[in-house]
């Protein structure tokens, strides 16, 4: 959820001081301007790495708020390009939207966080957030391409990782549990899920006939209160204690996962 409304942010990762905004319903493409965000030694070969963010617009399919329906609107993206190792030519690791047309999370940052594989170097960790919600995704830099696991999208004040690098809410329960070897996170006992797909429909009852309750957006952390493996629904919990019906092809047990394949040289 994206909202405008200025207050200082407590995180799971860190503390960060929003500026105020005016809440607005306009329209508003405007982008930053590309600048360097990482310069230091990355994969701590002694050599220099430069990370660039660039901006752009694409088509977006998300959810309608106050209605359960879809809409398409045009997608403010960030991408990040690597010159590694001093190199004029760079690689794209990652692009992300963080918002809209109408609405943008307040902050988006790259940053380098902590060492999750045990490779002896800190993983990159993409953060967005406003005063409502928080998206974090870590990042693993590989020789072929870019690993990115996503920690997915939960309402303040939020989740963070343990002293075991397990995800979880700030209260202190565990959502889910980080493997090292598969480098993602694990649903504690199936009892939490993230969604999958840019506009999920929830329903009333598991059945495709009954009425919509809902519509979320991907990579959503949503509460499992009930199973229904023959019927292939699940029950979830999801803000403001509402309750509906998913479809299981909508949703996954471990953190979702994306890959990108740098071009052979």
């Amino acid at each position: 959820m994206i909202k405008s409304l200025g207050i200082a942010l407590i995180i799971g990762f860190s503390s960060i001081s929003c500026l105020p905004a005016l809440a607005s319903t306009k329209t508003n493409l405007e982008l930053p301007k590309s600048e360097t965000v990482i310069n230091e030694d990355i994969d701590n070969n002694g050599k220099p790495d430069r990370i660039v963010a660039s901006y752009f617009i694409r088509p977006v399919l998300v959810p309608k708020y106050d209605s359960n329906a879809c809409q398409t609107l045009s997608g403010k993206f960030v991408r990040y390009t690597l010159y590694a190792d001093g190199q004029q030519t760079g690689k794209v690791i990652l692009e992300q939207s963080y918002g809209t047309s109408l609405a943008s999370y307040w902050i988006h940052k790259l940053t380098l966080d902590k060492d999750l594989d045990g490779n002896g170097r800190k993983e990159l960790l993409f953060y967005m957030g406003d005063d409502t919600s928080q998206e974090s995704m870590y990042l693993f830099i590989k020789p072929d391409g870019v690993k990115t696991v996503y920690l997915g999208v939960t309402d303040l004040p939020g989740a963070s990782l343990n002293e075991n690098f397990d995800l979880q809410f700030f209260r202190g329960e565990v959502i889910a549990q980080w493997n090292q070897i598969e480098q993602l996170w694990k649903s504690q006992n199936k009892r939490y899920v993230w969604t999958l797909g840019d506009c999920v429909e929830i329903r009333e009852r598991p059945d495709a006939r009954s009425n919509i309750v809902s519509m979320m957006s991907k990579h959503e952390v949503l509460t499992v209160f009930q199973s229904q493996t023959d019927s292939g629904w699940i029950g979830v919990e999801f803000p403001y204690g509402k309750k509906g019906w998913i479809k299981k092809n909508n949703i996954s047990f471990t953190s979702p996962v994306s890959m990108i394949r740098f071009a052979k040289p």
